[in-house]
């Protein structure tokens, strides 16, 4: 069940409820009008307005997307910008050794996704630029490609401040709202007992069958979600997840094992590992649809680029109904 959908779920049961109130009363006078006014409806009422963090989650992921593309439209540059250095240091308009633009540590850092250093590789690379301009321009580095370093870098800072913020919000509220939820579901089981209970007292087998969580949900529309599966991705190996993913549902990946690194990733082909992905979080949860995920193809991957170690990744599916 979705957090959006606990309300909802809460308010079905209540449903249930108010259909078989005054036998309910008179089968256990607990679950009277107190109840409900007192310890039932403010538990729903404080689901009703959690703050959803599987949305912040999403746009997160986005971001991370978005972040990622910025980053990589400064390799072409980069590239060229070392041929042209090479090019002035042998024709001697640059006197500065190449490892001093340190454009190498820069797209690694790029390719590795390597947030930390990305910052200081990229003042190393634009301080050495600036001192050499002139230099670089005349063999046809131009002032526009210049400036699209600083452009793409910014660009990447700001969506990474943003996504700082948006792992901040997450963290703050992720505990807080699992109680909130939690607190609800438990009374809205507590109301499904006594019903059931009550049913199966008079006979009446229908509602009994009524009075269970997956009725309930199915009533709403709602699929009852799957169990988490723990995958075991073998080291320098690929692990083929799904063929022809459906494009509305959501996809969780948990990196389970520390020290290792785990890409997910769409390809065209069934077998081999992928080398366009995103690299999975340790210990946190990835969520994406098919549209977030690097690469193109009719199947999800996951990669384990270590070679040395095998890697444990929980894997969960969302799915949403289709309209």
């Amino acid at each position: 069940m979705k957090i959006v959908d606990v309300y909802l779920y809460s308010m079905a049961v209540k449903a249930l409820y108010n259909a078989n109130k005054t036998a309910i009363i008179a089968y256990d006078v607990y679950f009277n009008d107190t109840y409900v006014t007192t310890i039932w409806l403010p538990r729903i009422n404080a689901a009703q307005h959690v703050s959803t963090t599987a949305t912040m989650r999403q746009l997160n992921a986005a971001e991370t997307k978005q972040r990622n593309e910025a980053m990589d439209l400064l390799i072409p540059v980069l590239d060229d910008l070392e041929y042209k250095v090479k090019k002035c240091i042998d024709d001697g308009s640059i006197t500065m050794a190449l490892i001093e633009f340190g454009i190498s540590n820069f797209k690694r850092c790029i390719s590795r996704r390597e947030f930390e250093d990305f910052s200081s590789c990229y003042e190393i690379t634009i301080a050495a630029v600036d001192l050499n301009t002139d230099a670089l321009v005349e063999v046809g580095f131009t002032e526009d490609q210049i400036e699209s370093i600083t452009t793409w870098y910014d660009k990447a800072m700001a969506i990474q401040n943003i996504k700082i913020a948006l792992e901040g919000d997450i963290n703050s509220t992720s505990k807080e709202n699992q109680r909130i939820l939690n607190a609800c579901l438990k009374e809205d089981q507590k109301v499904l007992n006594v019903i059931k209970a009550y049913a199966m007292s008079i006979g009446d087998k229908e509602l009994a069958k009524q009075a269970s969580k997956a009725a309930v949900l199915k009533s709403m529309g709602i699929t009852p979600q799957r169990k988490a599966v723990v995958k075991v991705i073998k080291p320098g190996s690929s692990l083929l997840l799904y063929t022809d993913f459906v494009g509305k549902n959501y996809l969780q990946l948990t990196l389970l094992t520390e020290n290792v690194t785990v890409l997910v990733g769409q390809t065209h082909l069934k077998l081999g590992v992928i080398t366009d992905g995103t690299e999975l979080p340790f210990n946190e949860v990835w969520v994406g649809q098919k549209k977030m995920m690097l690469g193109t193809g009719r199947y999800i991957k996951l990669t384990n680029t270590d070679n040395f170690k095998k890697a444990k990744v929980r894997v969960f599916v969302q799915e949403v109904d289709l309209e």
